[in-house]
């Protein structure tokens, strides 16, 4: 079991991390919880349909970008981009939702082309084998910090509509 990768994974990862956001999810006014979302397109993050079941749940929440630890271990003042809602798509059984962002951040210094998105290759069967595939988890687990899992982690089903893995969120 060699688990060595070549040395470009690290700045593939760190490119891939400034997607990557804590949401921040508020209604009336209050914090009602966390998740985690990254951005699908130039205005469309990605997170889960439990996240927001509907439009109303997105309205007042935030995205938190660069809600981490720096290199010395201080924490790093976010960005936070408020949620568009009037750009909202979800499907319960398929687990997803998307939401609009405002292309710039709630300081006016940031802007959406400042975070950028992950690219989806629409192509199927780049997925390894079932019980030997490694994934690579960026996550926000109950608000904390970013973390990523990045050992364990492991592709262990896929359906015509869902790719099942086990991992270590805490």
């Amino acid at each position: 079991n060699n688990d060595s990768l070549y040395s470009n994974f690290i700045e593939l990862i760190a490119l891939t991390k400034r997607k990557v956001a804590r949401i921040v999810i508020k209604e009336n006014g209050k914090r009602t919880g966390f998740a985690t979302g990254f951005m699908f397109s130039k205005n469309l993050m990605l997170t889960n349909w439990h996240v927001f079941q509907t439009k109303g749940m997105a309205t007042e929440s935030e995205a938190h970008f660069f809600y981490e630890y720096d290199n010395l271990g201080h924490p790093i003042d976010p960005v936070i981009f408020i949620m568009d809602a009037s750009k909202f798509y979800n499907d319960k059984e398929l687990d997803y939702c998307f939401v609009g962002m405002a292309p710039m951040d709630v300081n006016n210094q940031y802007s959406l082309e400042d975070i950028s998105y992950l690219y989806l290759d629409k192509l199927a069967g780049k997925i390894g084998e079932v019980g030997v595939e490694k994934l690579n988890i960026i996550h926000h687990p109950l608000g904390d910090y970013k973390q990523l899992s990045i050992r364990e982690n492991k592709f262990v089903g896929i359906d015509d509509i869902k790719i099942y893995y086990e991992t270590d969120t805490a």
